[in-house]
């Protein structure tokens, strides 16, 4: 359901605006969808005004969220971000890949991969000290 409606908010803007399918608002709409801060994401605003429901209570989305399933990559994003999470180092998480200042790169290009071994060696500069992880990829 979720890949349908934003299908349908990402049609409803092209013809509305008069874009092409190829213009860069499309992207940003594509990543505000999934925005999880209730005040940007695209979706909560949708909810807000009734055109969708949701389906999953929010006890279950938030566990979701800090308990994500251990058999996809979602599991890696999780564990980089816990491990980012106090460091100085600027960074960008995104679904298929992950950078550390510019200069450090894992890629998560399949859904279904763990990356355990990955996350474990781009995590271990941390824990090691160094503060910056070791390039991996």
């Amino acid at each position: 359901m979720d890949w349908a409606t934003k299908k349908w908010l990402l049609r409803r803007f092209v013809e509305e605006e008069g874009v092409a399918w190829d213009d860069p608002w499309l992207r940003s709409l594509d990543l505000e969808y999934h925005n999880l801060n209730p005040a940007r994401g695209l979706y909560h605003a949708l909810r807000e005004r009734g055109i969708v429901r949701q389906v999953v209570d929010s006890e279950r989305v938030h566990r979701a969220m800090v308990h994500p399933p251990s058999d996809t990559r979602a599991w890696a994003r999780c564990q980089v971000m816990r491990a980012l999470t106090g460091q100085k180092a600027r960074y960008v998480v995104d679904w298929d890949s992950i950078y550390v200042e510019e200069e450090r790169y894992l890629s998560l290009d399949d859904p279904f991969q763990t990356y355990r071994a990955e996350v474990e060696r781009f995590v271990a500069g941390w824990v090691s000290g160094s503060g910056v992880p070791s390039p991996t990829g």
